[in-house]
């Protein structure tokens, strides 16, 4: 089965100092020592194999074992949240809110450090000469300089979450960097080709699901912008982000860090939102290409407008249905599940989950996080995922053997993807395909399993009935009736264009300048 690649980032710092040779012994007693040095907001922290997520106070004094970070630990900035990191010796980061990034570990005798992360936006600060190198699912960075941003949307949109793997769907995602000080070379991981950016330049970096719309993002990068480095480090990162900016980049400099009543711009930024950000070098060009075409444009809409219509009705508009979230409101509490009991929940834009225990289990019980869909707190069972506008139909079936947690997902149509947290490679499972993993309730590892069981799920889970069929039933009668008489009308429309000799000639001239038209559209990204 093919593995792809999710947009989670892993950024590998050589302690290779200018003037110093750091020593492995050294390195790995940096960062060692590497710790929170101030937060704000929610902030949370998740010790090693501990299975779950712990809030850090703001007082870091009251933190104890919080505070010191850990090869392997992981941390999350939520809503109106953010945090300042130090990897002693190395970079100084500043993390700001709906991030999700997982502390380095040091391996080999270089030195050599990863952080992987998820989701959000960071600035690195880091020390001259290091090298220090950022390599996401879309593109490695080269650093050739100090002071940078890197901005993630996660191409992975979780939901179901259990011990060990996460489920969920494909989703528009990328990366952004922008460059405040000094260089940074570009290679996209998929195509290859390479861009390089000096201080106050920025780019989008396309994920693999944006770069097989068109062949003309066969490249995967955006215009490269161009900004003030100064106003937009305020802009995104206040005080905080003009204070790194006048750091020096040696080691004393970042040792003498201290943004002690200082605060980061802190907002809700959501995923809308980050898009938005993520999509401003495309604006201008395409916006000048499009003008180009405006004349053309112009000249043939009604035309294509009339005949768009008439081949629609003849066709029959396709199906979709509409799902109004005060009939179906997103899940907002715990869900528990007795294990005689069948019940579903909303995760909303069409998206639903069936709950059922296995046989003996006692209870299932779940509860939603934001932008994380549902957490398995307890139990084992079986989860029907359901989804009703892009025709997604998976069952995931968990059970408890010998120590260890069995996952086997089944689908029947569309694709579900599967990630072991804090790893990089997306495992895609298609319709009639099933993929299993086996997690180890002692240091909540997973791998996956070979050939894939098929474990017996809760026929009761099976057989279920979303609430929301039977209303799709209902739009889907209406609309096919709808269809019908549309379908009628564009014959008997069709009919009487093609008896009047000059409405021939003028369908064959339209052609002509359909076909030209086509030809100038090619030419919009060359």
């Amino acid at each position: 089965m093919k593995v792809r690649a999710s947009s989670a980032v892993v950024i590998v710092c050589g302690l290779v100092l200018a003037g110093c040779l750091w020593s492995p012994l050294t390195a790995q007693q940096a960062l060692s020592t590497s710790e929170l040095i101030k937060v704000e907001g929610k902030v949370e922290v998740k010790k090693g194999q501990a299975p779950t997520f712990k809030p850090v106070p703001p007082n870091l004094k009251l933190a104890g074992a919080l505070k010191r970070l850990d090869g392997g630990d992981k941390v999350r900035t939520g809503v109106q949240s953010g945090a300042e990191l130090m990897l002693k010796d190395t970079c100084v980061l500043a993390v700001k809110e709906g991030s999700l990034f997982e502390v380095p570990l040091v391996i080999g005798e270089k030195g050599l450090a990863q952080l992987k992360a998820q989701q959000g936006s960071f600035l690195f600060k880091v020390v001259s000469g290091s090298d220090f190198k950022v390599q996401t699912a879309d593109v490695v960075a080269a650093v050739k300089g100090t002071l940078f941003e890197v901005e993630m949307t996660d191409s992975f949109h979780k939901l179901l979450q259990l011990p060990g793997l996460e489920i969920g769907i494909d989703n528009i995602g990328g990366t952004m960097v922008d460059v405040y000080e000094g260089e940074v070379e570009l290679t996209n991981q998929a195509s290859k080709a390479t861009r390089r950016l000096k201080a106050g330049q920025g780019i989008s970096v396309l994920n693999r699901l944006l770069m097989g719309l068109d062949k003309n993002f066969a490249e995967g990068f955006s215009p490269i912008r161009a900004f003030d480095p100064l106003e937009r480090l305020r802009k995104n990162f206040g005080q905080v982000g003009e204070l790194l900016h006048g750091l020096a980049s040696t080691r004393q400099g970042l040792l003498g860090f201290d943004s002690t009543g200082l605060s980061l711009p802190l907002g809700r930024l959501n995923l809308g939102e980050r898009l938005g950000r993520f999509s401003e070098g495309f604006a201008p060009e395409l916006r000048q290409k499009l003008t180009s075409l405006g004349s053309s444009l112009g000249e043939l809409r009604s035309t294509l407008e009339e005949w768009k219509k008439i081949g629609q009705a003849l066709k029959g508009e396709e199906f979709k249905p509409r799902l109004d979230e005060r009939r179906f409101p997103r899940q907002k509490f715990p869900l528990i599940v007795p294990e005689v009991a069948v019940k579903e929940a909303c995760l909303g834009d069409g998206l639903f989950v069936a709950v059922g225990p296995r046989p003996g289990c006692q209870v299932v019980r779940l509860t939603p996080e934001e932008d994380q869909g549902l957490v398995l707190q307890e139990g084992e069972g079986t989860f029907r995922i359901r989804d009703f506008l892009h025709g997604i139909d998976g069952v995931v079936t968990v059970r408890q053997e010998a120590g260890q947690l069995v996952t086997v997902l089944e689908m029947t149509d569309g694709t579900l993807h599967v990630r072991i947290p804090g790893e990089l490679e997306v495992h895609p499972v298609g319709a009639k395909q099933r993929l299993a993993f086996v997690t180890s309730q002692a240091d909540g590892s997973s791998r996956r399993l070979e050939p894939a069981p098929a474990l017996d799920p809760n026929p009761k889970v099976l057989e279920y009935s979303f609430r929301a069929e039977a209303e799709i039933a209902k739009q889907r009668a209406e609309h096919e009736q709808k269809v019908g008489k549309a379908r009628q009308e564009a014959i008997e429309k069709v009919v009487d264009q093609l008896k009047d000799g000059k409405g021939r000639d003028q369908l064959k001239e339209k052609a002509k300048d359909l076909k030209n038209l086509g030809k100038n559209l090619r030419n919009l990204w060359r």
